[in-house]
């Protein structure tokens, strides 16, 4: 396993102090380590991934240094995991206090528990998931939000990229388990190591990972199913219906991975008041009933609920360089902008 030490001459230790570490984990290196610490040290490493957090951040959040930290999360230390723990709790605490604090924008709704209790299934039984929306449907902001919300250093998210192949979906993946760059066979086996049956996989938009040619094998699907297999975690993916559509039409290519989804979920497109009214009371508190109107013409005929956001956003904006609390009007400003930008577009819908 490569080591990640800490630099040591001083122009280094400055260069590198607040740049994003990496912790490559080899759960099998934990065997000898007593099983009730382990939930506090995958969060506290995923933590740190997560985070982006540096050298000295790490070495500000618990009374280690560096070298000694990364020791204990690799599982080679000698010393107290008990007091390493300890002093992981106690950080732990302090961390998410700060993150209560900070403004939410995250609304509960039936899309997302629809979505959240699938992501609960899928977790609890260590199988294979897709799941299915449109576009803007907030796919993406629900599932991070369950990671959020369920992150005990388990759940593991990735944004597909829409480009680079297997070893830039395998660098993705690694970037998000502390895995560094490598061969596709070396991430491969690293990133294997990283994962187990109590660790799931979050793969977002994976509808990128199609390959440009129908005729061309879907590598990126066989490793997704190489990785589940070798290391019994789970997988939910998310992708807009482009990709169920590739799959039943090409099922000789993704005969694999249909046997384990079965039969993907789909995200309910049609968007209640009761879905936005959270979303909108953030920003108008007393919404009239025009600024229901337009959000629900907004968020309801696709469930664009992003699209809802960003005009919200945009009238937050104009409040805000006004110096006045955002109203009813505000809103109604923002909507005649995106009409208006849209009507140079003759092939864009104004909305």
């Amino acid at each position: 396993m490569a080591r990640t030490n800490k630099p040591t001459s001083a122009q280094a230790k400055a260069a590198s102090a607040h740049s994003r570490i990496n912790v490559p984990l080899n759960l099998h290196n934990w065997k000898d380590v007593d099983t009730k610490y382990h939930p506090d040290l995958l969060w506290y490493h995923q933590h740190i991934l997560d985070q982006g957090m540096g050298y000295k951040e790490v070495e500000d959040s618990v009374p280690y240094n560096w070298n000694t930290v990364y020791k204990f999360l690799t599982g080679t230390s000698t010393g107290s995991y008990a007091n390493f723990v300890t002093a992981i709790r106690a950080y732990r605490k302090v961390a998410e206090k700060r993150k209560s604090i900070q403004q939410q924008e995250f609304y509960h709704n039936s899309i997302s528990k629809f979505v959240f209790s699938t992501l609960d299934y899928t977790f609890a039984n260590n199988c294979m998931t897709l799941i299915v929306g449109e576009s803007g449907m907030g796919k993406s902001t629900i599932i991070q939000a369950w990671r959020d919300a369920n992150n005990h250093g388990a759940s593991l998210y990735t944004d597909c990229p829409p480009a680079g192949g297997i070893k830039g979906f395998l660098r993705a993946i690694g970037h998000s388990v502390g895995v560094g760059d490598g061969t596709v066979p070396g991430l491969l086996d690293a990133i294997c190591r990283s994962v187990n049956p109590n660790r799931i996989l979050l793969l977002d938009n994976m509808h990128r990972a199609l390959p440009s040619d129908p005729r061309t094998a879907a590598k990126i699907f066989d490793t997704v199913q190489y990785i589940q297999e070798a290391s019994g975690c789970a997988v939910a993916m998310s992708a807009t219906a482009r990709l169920d559509s590739f799959m039943r039409a090409s099922t000789h290519m993704f005969e694999q991975i249909t046997g384990r989804v079965g039969i993907p979920v789909y995200i309910p497109r049609n968007v209640k008041w009761s879905d936005i009214d959270g979303i909108v009371n953030q920003y108008i508190p007393r919404p009239s009933s025009k600024t229901k109107e337009h959000a629900m013409r907004i968020a309801g005929g696709d469930g664009h609920v992003r699209q809802l956001v960003e005009r919200l956003k945009v009238a937050s904006r104009i409040a805000a360089n006004s110096g006045v609390d955002m109203t009813d009007d505000h809103f109604m400003t923002a909507i005649r902008i995106r009409h208006e930008l849209a009507s140079h577009n003759p092939n864009q819908k104004a909305s």
